[in-house]
């Protein structure tokens, strides 16, 4: 199923920021979070926000005119709508029509609203009567007026086509290593170490263990475009050694694990998809899933 495409230009030092983020929340349900930056064609910079569906809200910013516009990409129109509507109502939308009409009115006005007006557009197609003005606009006799035009029809085919974008790492630690509540020290992330305080994980951990348990992380990793959020060191390695990564969307961790008392690495898997996960690193390689923590734990604490 195709996305629905939808924008809404808004003033050049508007930006997405938290409180549209939260109000788009509140209204539709859908929970956007910074994915990454990039470009559409040569003319539009982007910066895209996406929800665990893959729908999109993407700020856009054409680079040689002050013309900003939020896009919204999503698969269900109410969704589509609902989103519109908010971003409207934070930023002071603009939509196509409105901006023709404004075109179509002051004739002499400030042609970089056919940016505008194309931006406006979101990807999605032009309406004939904004396609005619352009088109009449590309064969006016100001020079300034056609290059616009002719500006204006490139980014439109730049955002018929998906952005180029470069996916940034999450800042800070991802929730699921947050401790219930706050330590100190450089050391804030939990651990599946005992006798550690409040730096234990506070919530159920499912253990695995066998031969191809470092393996079977790394290739999952790998695989899984999950990200290392803490290095603990190559293992075997004197005293406790702890490499935790994270599943792309910060949801779910997996510490490998490894101290003389374990008898080999062992992993401790836990977060919202700890039951993908764990079959995941089964198919992987050769380890099994423990009906309890291995035995060796308690004497692996400080």
């Amino acid at each position: 199923m195709g996305m629905v495409r939808c924008a809404l230009v808004v003033p050049s030092t508007a930006e997405v920021d938290d409180a549209l983020l939260k109000a788009v929340a509140d209204v539709s349900g859908k929970v956007f979070s910074r994915y990454g930056s990039g470009m559409f064609g040569t003319e539009v910079l982007a910066t895209l926000y996406a929800d665990r569906s893959g729908d999109l809200l993407i700020e856009a910013r054409a680079v040689d005119v002050p013309v900003t516009a939020v896009l919204i990409r999503t698969r269900a129109l109410e969704d589509a709508l609902a989103v519109r509507q908010m971003v409207g109502d934070q930023l002071r939308g603009w939509s196509e029509q409105m901006i023709r009409a404004q075109l179509e009115a002051e004739p002499d006005g400030d042609p970089q609203l056919m940016v505008a007006l194309v931006m406006a557009t979101g990807g999605g197609p032009i309406e004939p009567e904004s396609l005619d003005l352009l088109q009449r606009a590309a064969a006016a006799d100001d020079a300034r007026v056609r290059d616009l035009a002719a500006y204006a029809l490139q980014i439109a085919a730049d955002l018929s086509e998906p952005p180029v974008v470069r996916r940034e790492q999450p800042s800070g630690l991802a929730e699921v290593l947050r401790p219930e509540v706050p330590v100190d020290g450089d050391e804030d992330w939990v651990t599946a170490r005992p006798g550690s305080g409040a730096r234990q994980i506070p919530r159920p951990v499912t253990w695995l263990h066998g031969p191809g348990a470092a393996e079977a992380v790394h290739s999952c990793g790998w695989d899984g475009d999950w990200l290392i959020a803490v290095a603990g060191g190559p293992a075997p390695a004197p005293g406790w050694s702890e490499e935790i990564w994270t599943t792309g969307d910060g949801r779910t961790a997996v510490h490998r694990v490894d101290h003389p008392a374990l008898e080999g690495t062992h992993i401790a898997v836990h977060g919202a998809d700890t039951a993908a996960v764990t079959a995941a690193l089964t198919d992987a390689g050769a380890v099994e899933i423990l009906d309890a923590p291995p035995a060796g734990l308690p004497r692996t604490a400080p």
